[in-house]
């Protein structure tokens, strides 16, 4: 199921997708007779005009869900993944039901059988069933890869020969597999046609003694069951930002955990424009609660600048930091996301170092993730899916995470809202995209350019 704007869909919300077209240099799914022992059926979903099919997740057999932050194409963002088990996946199917709303042919399997929960117990680590790969401890693996380098013994992906043959120095066929601490990740999301190999390299140096390892996989400890709902939101296509847009479990919980947060609240998001984040965060700050947030510069600020979206990331933490006391402002420490190897924020319309991560955690204990993104679109328009669960144990490793991935906390902006580096220089990438006429016109581009599938948020 996708969002892919169609003019059928002015009458029509749901469209079943025709094989020539699923096909097509746009989507490029393989053809019926190149999978032949799977069922495959697809459906286009968009309520007009701005209602869109924001939602990325994935059951498997009604036993495990995976919600998620990645769509199926920019590579430069830095994504969030979660694997769910227990009796939220039944909720997890009935979303998926829900949003599909037409008939399927043929009809799935397991409409019959809820949930149950495994006879002999969750499994964690290496011994759950969806467990394939053990993962190497990371603090050592750019040294194990030039050692394996050296000796010849590098493991490849085979998988990767066509991406290869275009690789300076790289033979056809092979391509490295155990990746390197920080130049692989320029590797890792080079390895499109989009992007050529090591556009941007590493600008932090590797430091073998450090115990802090990019870690992106995370194999959370046993725990019993936890509470955990899904909070989501339908889509709503009117081209205004009506208020009664809020009334969804998504938007109720977001505000709530504002609202009742004590001590703490963290956030990572790509944007940062809705007016009730916006104020969500300022009164909680004002409160003497510490407010963390991660956001990427230059995110979709063409987008962002349109009329009625809250302005672009950069716009908006100039205008927090112009409202409050300076007291207030040591309690809101806002950080540009910045990669694991590098040393400053890059701008995120270089498609070079991105992040699309959503995710919210209050006093360490509460903890929403999943689609929906901190600015207009998610909060009064898209469909998401999110799951907020009460477990200190689980948010505690997810902050973990968090910060084992890139080098964010390190890049507070000052009380101005402007990032500055040592010396005092300020980012020198920014779009220059504003509210306004100009603007206006950027924002048009994007949308545009998302409409033909060229672009994703």
């Amino acid at each position: 199921m996708y969002d892919r704007a169609n003019l059928k869909m002015l009458t029509e919300s749901h469209i079943y997708v025709d094989e020539d077209e699923w096909t097509k240099d746009e989507v490029k799914l393989p053809q019926r007779s190149e999978m032949p022992w799977v069922d495959f059926e697809l459906v286009n979903f968009h309520q007009p005009v701005l209602g869109t099919f924001h939602s990325k997740f994935m059951i498997v057999d009604r036993k495990m869900a995976l919600l998620c932050s990645n769509n199926i194409q920019d590579r430069p963002n830095v994504e969030m993944m979660i694997h769910l088990e227990g009796p939220i996946v039944d909720s997890m199917y009935d979303t998926a039901l829900i949003s599909w709303y037409k008939a399927m042919h043929p009809p799935l399997p397991l409409l019959s059988k809820p949930y149950s929960v495994p006879s002999e117990g969750y499994r964690f680590g290496m011994e759950n069933e969806y467990a394939s790969t053990h993962l190497l401890d990371g603090k050592r693996g750019e040294e194990l890869c030039k050692s394996l380098r050296a000796e010849g013994k590098e493991a490849m992906d085979k998988d990767a020969s066509e991406l290869e043959k275009n690789t300076v120095g790289g033979k056809e066929g092979e391509h490295p597999f155990i990746s390197g601490r920080y130049q692989s990740i320029t590797d890792h999301i080079s390895t499109s046609a989009h992007f050529s190999l090591h556009t941007t390299q590493a600008t932090v140096p590797y430091d073998p003694t450090k115990d802090e390892e990019y870690t992106p996989h995370v194999l959370h400890a046993p725990h019993a069951e936890v509470p955990m709902a899904l909070v989501n939101r339908p889509p709503y296509g009117k081209p205004n930002n009506d208020e009664r847009a809020l009334l969804n479990p998504q938007d109720s919980a977001w505000l709530a955990a504002l609202r009742h947060a004590k001590r703490q609240v963290f956030i990572q998001t790509p944007t940062f424009s809705a007016g009730p984040v916006v104020e969500g965060v300022l009164g909680a700050v004002r409160r003497g609660v510490e407010c963390i947030l991660y956001v990427d510069v230059g995110f979709n600020d063409g987008g962002e600048a349109l009329p009625l979206q809250g302005g672009t990331n950069e716009e908006v933490v100039r205008k927090i930091y112009a409202q409050m006391t300076e007291d207030e402002k040591d309690r809101l420490k806002f950080h540009w996301y910045t990669a694991r190897d590098q040393v400053k924020p890059i701008n995120a319309h270089l498609q070079q170092r991105n992040c699309h991560v959503k995710l919210m955690i209050v006093d360490e204990a509460l903890g929403i993730v999943g689609n929906g993104n901190m600015d207009v679109q998610s909060w009064f328009h898209s469909q998401e899916v999110n799951v907020m669960i009460d477990s200190p144990q689980i948010c505690r490793e997810w902050l973990d995470a968090i910060h084992h991935v890139q080098n964010t906390h390190l890049h507070r902006v000052g009380h101005d809202g402007v990032w500055r580096d040592a010396q005092g220089v300020e980012l020198t990438d920014s779009t220059g995209v504003t509210s306004g006429i100009t603007g206006l016109f950027k924002g048009l581009q994007g949308s545009i350019a998302r409409v033909r599938g060229k672009g994703g948020f």
